[in-house]
């Protein structure tokens, strides 16, 4: 049996504005979200720009935002996703080139920042001596190391994590679930070398340390990978490592410490004061801040307060001034929040891609 599923996918080119457009395809019980976008390519609008590659779920090319959550669009079946609209976007945390369409420099760069590549010992290739290991011997399979290691090994590098976390989305400097995952694996493996110079990059202020543990990064990962566990177990290994320093390195090894001994929630988003984080409902208006001043008004002279739910679907924090408040309220990527007022405007102080997003009335 055959439906017509809406897509509502998010559209972006230089030098043009933010919008999202609306496209009606037929599709079957196994139709993907990828399949839809071909379709939609071939049959109705040839500049819809977005990547893929293998179509098979190998390649993690194919990574987007469907519906709210990061996912491949290869491997999401429209079946599953529930009745009404679905809404496609790009990836989060990375700069736009077109559509959905995104730059994964940020990526290497962050794995770049740790030097998260391996660099074999200096007395690799010995065959004798203690600890001597060939430079590309295989670790045994039974040892512990390696049985540790193996959980964390089949990263693909399609950067669902980094879009999902959020202390990616505050701090640029943070390197992020994908680059600590593997500094773990390296950390663990008997034939690497380049320990010393990689940990003096990882117990950086912005690097391991400020990791919160929400657990986004494992609940996103196609490949049901733990990138939180692993940055639990490299803090343990950092605080292992600091305790033999001494005095110097004591209040990171308290800082470390405390972190360890947080425990591992079910991955949640962090709460916000009046902050829903939840895809915009049906019906919601378009806005967008393309203008000069990065400022619009979407709502203005009403007799009497409204009750309204204006959502952020970009990844730049928008302030939301109310006549009904003495101050704005800072909304941040990715968020929606309910308000009441007669007049409401959005502004956008950072430079960068203009933020957009939707509003809907509820009463």
């Amino acid at each position: 049996m055959r439906l017509v599923t809406l897509l509502r996918v998010f559209r972006w080119a230089p030098g043009e504005g933010a919008r999202w457009q609306e496209y009606r395809v037929a599709t079957g019980p196994e139709t993907t979200v990828l399949d839809a976008l071909v379709t939609v390519q071939r049959e109705q609008d040839p500049t819809l720009a977005f990547r893929w590659a293998c179509r098979v779920g190998m390649c993690g090319s194919c990574a987007m935002v469907v519906n709210g959550r990061e996912r491949w669009a290869c491997r999401t079946r429209l079946a599953g996703l529930g009745a009404g609209p679905v809404t496609v976007r790009p990836l989060y945390h990375f700069p736009l080139l077109r559509d959905l369409v995104v730059d994964m420099a940020p990526f290497v760069e962050r794995m770049r920042r740790v030097d998260a590549v391996f660099r074999p010992r200096a007395d690799a290739g010995a065959t004798r001596g203690p600890g001597a290991v060939a430079p590309h011997a295989v670790p045994r399979a039974e040892a512990a190391a390696r049985r540790e290691i193996d959980a964390a090994i089949e990263c693909i590098g399609c950067g669902m994590c980094l879009s999902a976390c959020t202390i990616v989305g505050a701090n640029p400097r943070f390197p992020g679930p994908a680059a600590l995952n593997r500094v773990f694996t390296l950390a663990l493996d008997p034939r690497e070398g380049g320990t010393e110079g990689r940990w003096l990059a990882v117990l950086d202020d912005d690097g391991l340390p400020r990791c919160h543990g929400q657990g986004t990064c494992t609940e996103v990962c196609p490949m049901g990978l733990e990138p939180t566990r692993s940055i639990v177990r490299l803090r343990q290994l950092a605080t292992r490592r600091l305790l033999r320093l001494g005095a110097p390195a004591r209040a990171l090894v308290v800082a470390l410490l405390a972190a360890v001994a947080t425990p591992i929630a079910a991955p949640a988003q962090t709460a916000r004061p009046h902050v829903i984080l939840a895809p915009a409902p049906d019906g919601a208006a378009p806005w967008s801040l393309a203008t000069e001043d990065r400022r619009a008004t979407v709502v203005a002279g009403l007799p009497e307060p409204r009750r309204y739910r204006v959502c952020n679907d970009s990844t730049a924090t928008v302030t939301v001034v109310l006549d009904t408040a003495a101050q704005g309220l800072e909304l941040p990527g990715r968020a929606c929040v309910d308000v009441s007022a007669r007049t409401i405007t959005l502004s956008q102080r950072a430079p960068g891609i203009p933020a957009h997003g939707t509003y809907l009335k509820l009463d």
